[in-house]
């Protein structure tokens, strides 16, 4: 799974289970609207997402993305 970050606007995004690498580049803002993720860097302990929780990933962030029930999300992203 790749998790690739526009660089600026808004949407939706799905993804299915697994696990990737994540580079952000812009600041997000999201909310999820259904499924289970979680976000860990090396400086970062490990954050988990769920239905209904609203997050920042910030700028600058390098670290993992591992969904473990299929996501559904809206965000934005800032720049």
């Amino acid at each position: 799974m790749n998790h690739h970050v526009r660089e600026s606007g808004s949407g939706r995004q799905r993804s299915a289970p697994g696990s990737s690498s994540i580079h952000q580049n812009r600041n997000e803002i999201f909310h999820v609207l259904e499924g289970t993720f979680s976000l860990e860097s090396e400086t970062t302990p490990q954050t988990e997402f769920t239905k209904g929780d609203t997050g920042v990933i910030p700028a600058g962030f390098c670290g993992t993305l591992r969904v473990t029930e299929a996501v559904r999300k809206i965000y934005v992203l800032l720049t």
